[in-house]
C-alpha cells in the first residue's frame, strides 16, 4: 500500500535535538501564558481594592466619620470628596423611556432601525434609502446615552423636579479625589 502523500512529506525529520527545543519553547509558552493570567488577575485584584477605597471607604470616612469635604494631609496632598449623579435605565428601559416621552423629554431618545440584509443583497441593501419594505427584517431599538441621562437627572433633581429613582436607578456616587502638592524648581 503506497503513501499518495509521500511526495509532500519531509524526509527530513527533526532531529531529537531539535525536537528536545521544540518542547522547550512551547514549555516556555505556556509559562508566559500562566504569567499573564496571573498578572492580569493581580491587576483586578488591585484595582478592586483602589476602586473600594476611592468609591467607598475613603469617602464615607472623610465625609460620614469626620465631617470632611476636603482636607490637606500631614504629607501635603489634597485630597477632595467629589460627588455625582448616576442613573441606569437597566432593566426598567421601557418604562424609562415612557416616563421621558409623557413628561416631554422624547428628544433625550435615539431611536435607530437596522435592517437585515442576507450575503447576496447588495443591490438591495443600496436601494434602502428609496425602498424600504416589509420584505427585510427590521428591526427598531431606542436609548439614551448613559452620560446624556445622567446629565438630564441631574439638571432635573437640581431644578427641584421629581424625577422617579426606581426605574432610574439614581444613585449618588462619591469619590475622591487626590491632589499631589507640586513640586517647586
Amino acid at each position: 500500500m503506497s503513501d499518495p502523500f509521500a511526495g509532500f512529506r519531509d524526509n527530513d525529520a527533526p532531529t531529537n535535538d531539535g525536537m528536545a527545543k521544540l518542547d522547550t519553547l512551547i514549555q516556555e509558552l505556556q509559562d508566559s501564558e500562566a504569567s499573564v493570567i496571573a498578572a492580569e488577575s493581580a491587576l483586578k485584584y488591585a484595582q478592586a481594592i483602589r476602586d473600594t477605597l476611592v468609591e467607598q471607604t475613603i469617602p464615607e470616612y472623610m465625609a460620614d466619620e469626620l465631617g470632611l469635604e476636603e482636607v490637606k494631609t500631614r504629607t501635603g496632598l489634597m485630597v477632595k470628596v467629589t460627588k455625582s449623579i448616576r442613573a441606569s435605565m437597566g432593566k426598567h428601559k421601557s418604562q424609562c423611556l415612557a416616563w421621558l416621552e409623557k413628561n416631554g423629554h422624547g428628544g433625550l431618545i435615539k431611536r435607530s432601525v437596522a435592517v437585515a440584509f442576507n450575503r447576496d443583497e447588495q443591490e438591495s441593501a443600496a436601494a434602502l434609502a428609496t425602498k424600504l419594505s416589509t420584505d427585510y427584517d427590521v428591526r427598531t431599538d431606542m436609548k439614551v446615552e448613559a452620560s446624556t441621562l445622567a446629565a438630564f437627572v441631574r439638571e432635573q433633581l437640581e431644578a427641584g423636579i421629581d424625577v422617579p429613582s426606581d426605574i432610574f436607578g439614581i444613585f449618588e456616587q462619591r469619590k475622591v479625589k487626590v491632589t499631589r502638592p507640586k513640586i517647586k524648581k
